[in-house]
C-alpha cells in the first residue's frame, strides 16, 4: 500500500479514489475506526476508506480519523490523504487534527482546491466559479449550510490544538512544521507543485484535499503521463439505461432533474411515505410502484426519481412527524436507499446513477456491499464502480449534488449508449 485516502462519505470517497483507478484501487465502502481494518491485507496499491464522519460530532470524527490513519501508517502508507469536500463541508478541522494524531505529529499540507471544477483558494478564501463559497448554493444548504469563505476560519473553528498557516501563492511549502498549512492554488499545476514539493521532502506525506488534490497525487506517484487517457473496460452485458435516485437538494441537482424531464424522461413520483417510513418499501403500494419504475427503467434512456424538493416544517408537521432535521436526513436517506435497492435487485443488471453520498452508502448496506470496484470517469467529477448481487452486474453512477451542467444526465446516458454499442466505455 503505498497510498492510504480517507474519505468522510461514500460519494467522496469514489471521487478521491477514481483518479487511482488506472493503478489499482481497493475500496472499502465503510469503515469505523482502525478496530474495521484490523486483518485486511491491501492488494492494490491506494487504499480508500469511507470512515462515514460527514454527519458524525467532531470528535468522534477525529477519533475515526486518528484511528485509521495509524492503522495506515503501521502497515506502510508512504503518503496518507484526508479527502476533503471542495465546499469545505463536513468536521474538515477535527479530522486534520485527528490525521496529525495518527502520525504521531507532523504538518498536513491541505490544498482545498479543484480548479477543473471551478473549485481554486486565493488569498486563503474558497471560490466557487469566482464567488466566494459561503455566498453559493452551499451557503443555501439546509442541512450543511457553510457560512465561511476562509480556509483557516472553518479549520481553526474545529481544531483548538493545532497551528494553522496559510500558505500564498508565492510563499514556500511548511515543510516540517507542526500543524495544517492551507495553500492557495489557482490552477491544476499549482496542485501539482506543491504536491511534489511535499512529497520529496516527506518521509510519510500527509496531505489533505479533495478529487483535484489525487489526480496530482496519481500523476505523479505512478508514472506521470503513462496511464491509460481513457477507460477500457467490457460491457458485454452492459445496460445503459439509466435510473437517476437524486436524493440531492441542492439547486444544481434539481435543474439537473428538471432538464431531463424537459427533455422527455419519465419521472416516477414517490409518496411521501416512501421518504420518510422505512415500513413503505415492504407495502403492496411500494411492490407496484417498483414493478411499475423497472418496466418504466427498462424501456427509458434516463428515468428520473427526483427528490431534490426542500422538506419544510409545515409538510412534515402536516405528517403527523416531529420536525427535526437530523432525524429527517436520516430517515429520507436511508428510505431511499431501501427503496434504490429493492428496484435493483427487481432489475437485475442495470445502471444506476445516486446522487447523495448517505443514499449511497444506505442503498449498498442494504444490497449487502461492503468492497467494491471503480471502473473509471465517464465525464468529469461523474464516477462509474460495480459490484455484481446474484448474478447480476450493477454499475452504480455517482456525483456529488452542486456541479454539472443542466444536461449532465441526457449527455451521460448519450455517451453510455453509444460505449455499449462498441463493448467498450471510453
Amino acid at each position: 500500500m503505498n497510498v492510504l485516502l480517507v474519505a468522510d462519505d461514500l460519494t467522496g470517497t469514489f471521487d478521491g479514489a477514481v483518479p487511482f483507478a488506472p493503478y489499482g484501487v481497493h475500496v472499502l465502502t465503510r469503515c469505523r475506526g482502525g478496530e474495521d481494518l484490523c486483518g485486511l491485507e491491501p492488494e492494490a496499491p491506494v487504499l480508500a476508506v469511507n470512515a462515514e464522519t460527514r454527519h458524525l460530532d467532531m470528535e468522534e470524527s477525529a477519533r475515526r480519523v486518528r484511528e485509521i490513519v495509524r492503522w495506515g501508517i503501521e502497515h506502510g502508507a508512504r503518503v496518507v490523504v484526508k479527502k476533503t469536500d471542495s465546499a469545505l463541508r463536513g468536521n474538515i478541522g477535527a479530522e486534520l487534527e485527528g490525521m496529525i494524531q495518527g502520525a504521531g505529529g507532523g504538518c498536513v499540507h491541505f490544498i482545498p482546491a479543484f480548479p477543473r471544477m471551478g473549485r481554486v483558494t486565493r488569498d486563503g478564501v474558497q471560490y466557487v466559479d469566482g464567488v466566494p463559497v459561503a455566498q453559493t448554493v452551499f451557503g443555501d444548504d439546509p442541512f450543511e449550510p457553510v457560512t465561511e469563505s476562509r480556509v483557516s476560519t472553518i479549520v481553526s473553528s474545529q481544531a483548538s490544538a493545532v497551528d494553522i498557516f496559510e500558505v500564498g501563492l508565492d510563499d514556500v511549502e511548511r515543510i516540517g512544521s507542526e500543524g495544517i498549512a492551507v495553500y492557495d492554488a489557482l490552477s491544476e499545476d499549482d496542485v501539482r507543485l506543491r504536491c511534489d514539493a511535499v512529497l520529496k521532502h516527506s518521509h510519510c506525506a500527509l496531505l489533505a484535499g479533495c478529487a483535484g488534490l489525487s489526480s496530482a497525487l496519481a500523476q505523479i506517484l505512478f508514472e506521470a503521463g503513462t496511464g491509460p487517457a481513457t477507460l477500457d473496460v467490457q460491457l458485454d452485458s452492459f445496460d445503459p439505461n439509466m435510473l437517476v435516485m437524486c436524493g440531492s437538494v441542492n439547486r444544481v441537482s434539481a435543474d439537473q432533474c428538471a432538464y431531463a424531464c424537459e427533455h422527455g424522461a419519465p419521472a416516477p413520483e414517490l409518496p411521501l411515505d416512501a421518504k420518510l417510513d422505512p415500513g413503505w418499501v415492504d407495502t403492496e403500494e411500494a411492490a407496484s410502484f417498483i414493478e411499475q419504475t423497472v418496466q418504466t427503467w427498462s424501456s427509458s434512456p434516463v428515468t428520473v426519481l427526483d427528490n431534490s424538493e426542500r422538506f419544510t416544517r409545515e409538510l412534515i408537521e402536516g405528517s403527523g412527524r416531529v420536525w427535526d432535521v437530523e432525524a429527517i436526513r436520516s430517515a429520507v436517506a436511508s428510505c431511499l436507499g431501501s427503496v434504490t435497492a429493492r428496484l435493483v435487485r427487481a432489475k437485475g443488471n442495470c445502471t444506476v446513477l445516486v446522487m447523495g453520498g448517505d443514499i449511497l452508502q444506505t442503498f449498498l448496506m442494504h444490497m449487502g456491499i461492503v468492497e467494491l470496484s471503480i471502473i473509471g470517469e465517464p465525464l468529469t467529477g461523474v464516477v462509474m464502480s460495480e459490484f455484481s448481487s446474484n448474478g447480476a452486474v450493477v454499475r452504480v453512477i455517482s456525483k456529488s449534488g452542486g456541479f454539472g451542467s443542466p444536461d449532465l444526465f441526457i449527455s451521460l446516458q448519450e455517451k453510455l449508449a453509444k460505449q455499449a454499442g462498441k463493448g467498450v466505455l471510453v
